[in-house]
């Protein structure tokens, strides 16, 4: 905490607490050097509530992840009892996507685009937090259930962009809380990712249950059958089939 008051290259302008407990946070979900694991691997999940499906609709989706270039996701969608695949592959050179057993299409990216999945998507948020200069507010509050919960909130040049609620004893993420705007509402929505059912992957713990709450009310959920952390993956995994 001292090296953070003197160095202005440390998690600039965040109190000491909350620096301390970014980096406990961060040790519990398995440290820095075991993060780098979730960059490459496959993962294996049932969707239910897919976004931009008809209410009522699961998605077993398997994705193949080499990031940050390279992602191959074929969501195995069942709507009103009728099955049907949407793949994408993003690569370097860039992206597309295919309904069914239509021809691929080209699907234009911004050029801002980061691509990102799960699992990397939790660290990469610890890793924004700890490493960049916003301002950070160690809060704590307690569930309707009772349950207390430390908060990190974090403003981005001086506007609210959220926070995370972390579980006191375990120092794991439990929920990520922030307003995104939604297409189908046209309107800022109150969304909250939380996280549960944590198992240790290859020393890493991955939460197997995500739900998505939009403005209270359950939107998505999402349950883990598989992940696997590869070293490498091999191009063919992001070949047009």
């Amino acid at each position: 905490d001292a090296d953070a008051a003197t160095n202005p290259s440390s998690p600039a302008h965040a109190p000491p607490n909350a620096i301390t407990l970014i980096e406990r946070v961060i040790g519990a979900h398995g440290g820095r050097d075991n993060f780098k694991k979730t960059r490459t691997g496959r993962s294996h999940l049932v969707v239910t509530g897919t976004p931009g499906l008809p209410a009522g609709s699961t998605a077993d989706v398997i994705e193949q992840f080499d990031l940050p270039l390279r992602l191959r996701r074929d969501a195995h969608t069942t709507v009103a009892g009728e099955s049907i695949v949407v793949s994408y592959v993003i690569t370097e050179h860039g992206s597309w996507q295919r309904l069914g057993e239509s021809s691929w299409m080209p699907n234009p990216l911004s050029p801002s685009h980061t691509v990102t999945t799960f699992p990397a998507s939790i660290f990469d948020n610890l890793l924004t937090l700890a490493d960049s200069s916003e301002a950070i507010v160690v809060s704590s509050t307690e569930s309707p259930e009772g349950k207390q919960f430390l908060v990190l909130s974090h403003e981005v040049d001086g506007h609210w962009n959220g926070d995370l609620q972390i579980d006191p004893e375990t120092y794991l993420v439990f929920s990520v809380n922030r307003r995104v705007f939604s297409g189908a509402a046209n309107d800022f929505v109150e969304t909250s990712t939380r996280y549960t059912d944590y198992r240790s992957i290859d020393g890493v713990p991955i939460p197997f249950k995500t739900v998505v709450l939009h403005n209270g009310n359950p939107a998505m959920q999402s349950m883990v059958k598989e992940v696997v952390f590869l070293e490498t993956l091999d191009d063919s995994a992001f070949e047009f089939d």
